[in-house]
């Protein structure tokens, strides 16, 4: 077991200050903001969706999901699309 852990590899992403880890077995890719098209109806944490090459995928923001106050995107700002319950989902971080 913990030679399993031991052996683990994670994708490091940002929210505020505080870094976050994602099997890297569950990121598909991580990509730059594209235009995110609203839902109408949508949770509060569903920013929309996004068109990746001919796929459409929902995305949420990974910090109203946490309880974090919301902030404008940044240079730095990404989205990871992650395979969840085979389907993808993207993740909006802050870096």
């Amino acid at each position: 077991m913990e030679q399993q852990l031991a052996n683990r590899q994670i994708v490091v992403t940002r929210i505020g200050k505080t870094l976050y880890g994602i099997d890297i077995d569950d990121v598909h890719e991580i990509i730059p903001v594209p235009q995110i098209t609203p839902v109408p109806k949508s949770p509060v944490n569903m920013l929309g969706v996004i068109n990746v090459r001919s796929v459409v995928i929902p995305v949420a923001d990974l910090r109203a999901c946490l309880g974090f106050a919301p902030a404008p995107f940044t240079p730095d700002t990404r989205i990871v699309l992650v395979n969840h319950h085979d389907e993808k989902i993207g993740l909006v971080v802050d870096a």
